[in-house]
């Protein structure tokens, strides 16, 4: 078995993350399916995540991302493919939203302040929401979307 193909050693707690998140989406009974999984575990062996907690610390939710090329982008936009390859989580400048947990209730309170932090050094985002691949780029503060595809995702 090839061991470069997924370098643990990239993140020391990913199977402690990666349980933790598991462990929440299951708490929440959030779908779990292998698609799911498999986007959580390549960001979190990337460190392309951010934990949540409530107000005693516990954690509480997870944002989790890619950054990706515009090739990717477009393999997702056309085809409704996420990037396939751990390797691609890191290969660009576009942040893409894999997967994200939010605490229950309140969750406006949660999402905007959430955004800005893990937005904050890239020009592009990207997510996939009902079926829709949305992407936004950076115009002086705000995102404004610029593109959207049906019928993917």
């Amino acid at each position: 078995m090839r061991t470069d193909k997924f370098p643990l050693s990239g993140n020391p707690d990913f199977a402690k993350i990666f349980a933790l998140f598991c462990e929440l989406r299951s708490m929440r009974q959030s779908q779990m399916d292998a698609e799911v999984l498999r986007l959580v575990k390549y960001s979190v062996l990337s460190g392309k995540y951010y934990l949540l907690t409530n107000v005693d610390g516990a954690p509480a939710g997870y944002v989790a991302w890619a950054d990706v090329d515009e090739f990717a982008l477009s393999r997702l936009v056309r085809v409704g493919y996420f990037p396939k390859f751990y390797y691609e989580w890191g290969e660009g400048r576009i942040r893409l939203f894999t997967d994200m947990l939010l605490p229950a209730g309140r969750v406006n309170k949660w999402i905007r302040p959430i955004l800005r932090k893990v937005t904050d050094d890239v020009s592009h985002v990207a997510f996939v929401r009902k079926g829709e691949v949305r992407v936004y780029i950076r115009r002086a503060r705000r995102f404004v979307k610029i593109a959207a595809n049906f019928g993917h995702g």
